[in-house]
């Protein structure tokens, strides 16, 4: 689960290409059995929607023309399952749990480079 932030490419062989700073990577969510994006992300610790501005750059090295260079945001994956307790008279009479969902907080001071 990678965000690209941003990508070159070059058009003549032995160039270079570069990627700024600037970019923006966003937190992202699954849920599953009801639970809200709101509720995910207070159990998790982060910022349902909260966008991350990259403060780093990246320089290719020389590459041959029609290749393509592209930086993707590093950050901090979750995988964890929801849980949905159906409850009568106070007890639980059944439960169901979700397959693995996924999250991801982005690092807005890491970026990886690669072709």
């Amino acid at each position: 689960m990678s965000q690209i932030v941003g990508s070159c490419e070059v058009s003549t062989s032995g160039s270079t290409c570069s990627i700024t700073s600037g970019k923006s990577a966003t937190v992202t969510l699954s849920t599953s059995l009801g639970a809200t994006q709101k509720f995910v992300s207070g159990q998790l610790g982060i910022s349902a929607g909260k966008t991350a501005t990259m403060t780093t750059s990246c320089t290719s090295p020389k590459m041959s023309a029609g290749s393509e260079y592209r930086a993707a945001a590093v950050g901090t994956r979750y995988r964890y399952k929801v849980k949905k307790d159906t409850r009568m008279d106070g007890r639980v009479v059944s439960s169901t749990t979700s397959g693995w969902l996924y999250a991801f907080n982005p690092n807005p001071t890491r970026i990886h480079c690669g072709v």
